[in-house]
């Protein structure tokens, strides 16, 4: 994992990484308990996959993420 850290004053930003990291506390890590590190990455990599392959987000008119990636992607192209 690469921490990368947001503009400061970047409130478009922030607030996108802001509401990630309530929903992945709320979803993820305040319900579930893990045995090891091991248990909690492999748990992770599931919610995850699940959050940007299957669900969809009200912000991207209830698209995947990787959905709208491969849209952006091929106008891009």
């Amino acid at each position: 994992m690469i921490l990368n850290m947001v503009n400061m004053g970047s409130d478009q930003t922030n607030g996108k990484i802001e509401a990630f990291f309530r929903k992945l506390k709320d979803e993820f890590f305040y319900p579930n308990s893990f045995d090891s590190e091991h248990d909690l990455f492999l748990n992770l990599g599931n919610f995850l996959f699940e959050y940007n392959h299957l669900r969809k987000h009200g912000g991207l008119n209830y698209e995947t993420p990787f959905d709208k990636l491969k849209k952006v992607t091929e106008l891009l192209s």
